[in-house]
């Protein structure tokens, strides 16, 4: 299992496409898993939170993600 974290800059834009945009200060921990299926193939799975610092309010953001992984090469 690997956890990573970020520390940054988020870009929010307004919905439906307005041209209203916000520079924020945001931190995104999170960690991933990958679950090996065959000696090739695997399953990664990974979840983060984001907090992003608005200048009006604070947003919390959270997103899951699955994918194949293709291993390459052996250990």
């Amino acid at each position: 299992m690997r956890g990573y974290r970020a520390i940054g800059y988020a870009r929010d834009e307004a919905p439906l496409g307005l041209r209203e945009v916000e520079d924020a200060f945001s931190i995104q921990p999170g960690a991933g898993l990958q679950l090996r299926l065959t000696p090739s193939l695997g399953l990664g799975l990974g979840a983060d939170y984001r907090l992003v610092f608005g200048e009006e309010e604070n947003r919390n953001e959270f997103r899951l993600h699955a994918g194949l992984v293709f291993l390459v090469g052996n250990r």
